[in-house]
């Protein structure tokens, strides 16, 4: 009987070499893509007390915090579809304008796809006149409110194809599935650090390179706190 892999396992798989040296599936895209970037290994394992993993690579690299973005993959709950969000390092997320956003962008989505034919008798059952609702029974259950979470590490890692720690915006598995939201306010500065697909490698880049090599897939967004 063959051995069943965790996502994680498979994500693991999916990279090679150590160090600054790594080949993973972000530096394949960047390289396929001719976008230009630097390579910095980092020590996931070096976290001090009171630091998070992007505070311990920004010391280690000597690179401004807020330069040195976290990689994360938020969905609305109740709902099933997950995406990236792209945050400054020392930064935290402002959960319900990150709710608007992805509701917004989920609706949007929606209106873009073609909308199934009801069956016959679905259709026989439909209202006949314009404006007109069904009427709700009494004692009727109120549909839980969306609200933006992150995703468990293991259905992360099966979206992206990343270990926990390991998350870059680039390269991901399903990414034709999974939209792009970064904090516009990143922007403001010319350098950008991030993940380069493995807990020990950065990516350097030039903030325009950085947003350009996302492509079309990318909103830019205000949802820091």
């Amino acid at each position: 009987m063959a051995e069943t892999k965790t996502a994680w396992e498979v994500a693991a798989a999916r990279v090679s070499g150590e160090g600054a040296t790594q080949d993973t599936p972000a530096t394949r895209q960047l390289d396929a893509s001719g976008a230009a970037y630097r390579r910095h290994a980092v020590a996931h394992e070096d976290v001090r007390q009171g630091e998070s993993l992007c505070g311990a690579f920004a010391r280690q690299l000597d690179a401004p915090p807020a330069q040195v973005l976290k990689t994360m993959v938020f969905g609305c709950v109740p709902g099933d579809h997950l995406n990236i969000v792209v945050m400054h390092g020392d930064r935290k997320i402002d959960t319900k304008a990150l709710t608007e956003v992805l509701v917004a962008y989920s609706n949007e989505h929606k209106r873009q796809q073609p909308q199934p034919e009801l069956p016959a008798e679905q259709a026989a059952r439909a209202p006949t006149k314009a404006g007109q609702l069904p009427q709700k029974k009494k004692n009727q259950a109120q549909p839980k409110q969306p609200q933006a979470k992150l995703a468990p590490q293991e259905l992360a890692s099966q979206y992206t194809g990343y270990v926990f720690g390991g998350t870059s915006p680039f390269g991901v598995v399903r990414e034709a599935d999974m939209h792009v939201f970064v904090e516009r306010t990143i922007l403001d500065a010319d350098t950008v650090w991030v993940n380069g697909g493995s807990p020990t490698l950065v990516l350097q880049m030039a903030t325009q390179d950085f947003v350009k090599a996302l492509g079309d897939r990318t909103t830019l967004v205000s949802v820091a706190q």
